[in-house]
């Protein structure tokens, strides 16, 4: 990960390629289980049903693959232009 001094000198779209794929680590596309603990997780099968851990997964893994191909379209972009 970069720190304060280097992410200051990247340009604004290189930083927002940092931070999606900061976000895109840290989307919960799986099922998890708390076993009664109420942690309210979106994606917990012991605080929701399954169906909505199921749709709720899959809408994240769509997003994360949706923000993947984006830094691909970017990454490849780049390579382009440089």
């Amino acid at each position: 990960m970069l720190d304060y001094e280097s992410l200051k000198k990247l340009t604004t779209q290189e930083k927002l390629a940092v931070m999606l794929t900061i976000a895109a680590r840290l989307i919960p596309d799986y099922r998890r289980e708390c076993h009664g603990s109420k942690c309210r997780e979106g994606n917990c099968v012991s605080c929701y049903s399954e169906e909505h851990v199921e749709e709720y997964v899959k809408q994240l893994s769509e997003f994360k693959n949706q923000a993947i191909n984006v830094l691909k379209e970017a990454a490849s972009g780049s390579s382009h232009n440089s």
